[in-house]
């Protein structure tokens, strides 16, 4: 693979539902695929983890919360088959999850948007993994028709702000969130 090269694959469809463990994306360092059960302990690491989830809603879960939203997470994949939804990021290197990212559906301001969202787990922190499976992602959203995508960012989240930016994301508007000040960050995907 060239350095830039993003591989899709498509669906494989078993009765109607997504294969759940298919590659749905592959970048030079890593595979993004959609989430099976087996993923949960290196899922915890990450959801259970307070300086991960400094700005989530729900603050660092614990393995029981890790599991109800892993739970979530495969009925939707089997139940929306929309291609939308949370992938996990396999590390070819280290052959497990490292983190995930998801093209969710969110409601801001009484209109629904495609929410470009991600967590991953410190160990992989600044090494690139995350601009490179949010330029994957992008590209992906793009090639199913998808006119633009959000992030909902707290303005204290300084990190999340720089992956923003480096996708060539602008701020949008400033807003209230789930109760919470946010800025929206768009990126137009029709203009790229």
């Amino acid at each position: 693979l060239k350095c830039n090269q993003i591989i899709y694959y498509e669906f494989e469809l078993c009765g109607g539902n997504v294969a759940l463990n298919k590659n749905i994306m592959e970048t030079e360092r890593l595979f993004l695929r959609r989430f099976a059960m087996d993923d949960l302990d290196d899922l915890h690491q990450i959801l259970g983890n307070e300086k991960v989830m400094e700005f989530s809603l729900t603050g660092a879960k614990s393995l029981e919360q890790t599991k109800k939203f892993l739970k979530k997470v495969l009925e939707n994949q089997q139940v929306k088959n929309d291609n939308l939804g949370f992938f996990a990021i396999i590390s070819k290197n280290h052959k497990k999850l490292i983190g995930y990212l998801g093209l969710i559906s969110q409601n801001v301001d009484n209109v629904d948007r495609i929410e470009l969202t991600y967590r991953l787990n410190p160990q992989y922190w600044g090494q690139g993994f995350v601009p490179e499976t949010t330029k994957a992602v992008t590209k992906y959203a793009k090639s199913l028709g998808i006119p633009e995508i959000i992030s909902i960012i707290e303005a204290e989240n300084k990190n999340s702000i720089r992956v923003a930016e480096k996708l060539g994301m602008t701020i949008e508007k400033e807003t209230t969130f789930e109760s919470i000040p946010v800025i929206i960050y768009k990126i137009n995907l029709r203009l790229r």
